[in-house]
């Protein structure tokens, strides 16, 4: 069988590794203008405290629990959400542009 295996660069650190899916840097997929990671972080660590700039964000998760504290840039607005695979459904998370983590 021809079926190709494709090497993608993973970015490892303490907290957990990121690698970038979708990305116009690779010849592999078909998409212009849309990056895509998957994001592994580590039980207990956190990959947070940035906003999106120019660009929306969209949290699911394939596996576990994370809670996410968030603050409006904007207003000082603090909330936090919890997402977890085990629900009823695959909730998403859209962060705009003025949303941070902490």
């Amino acid at each position: 069988m021809n079926v190709p295996v494709l090497p993608w660069q993973k970015h490892v650190r303490d907290d957990g590794w990121l690698a970038e899916l979708v990305s116009m840097k690779y010849k592999y997929t078909p998409f212009t203008g849309i990056h895509s990671y998957v994001v592994s972080v580590s039980p207990g660590r956190s990959r947070a405290n940035h906003y999106p700039e120019k660009k929306e964000e969209w949290i699911a998760l394939a596996a576990g629990t994370a809670a996410l504290h968030l603050v409006d840039i904007k207003t000082g607005v603090r909330e936090s959400r919890v997402l977890d695979t085990r629900s009823e459904d695959l909730d998403w998370f859209i962060f705009p542009l003025s949303l941070r983590t902490r």
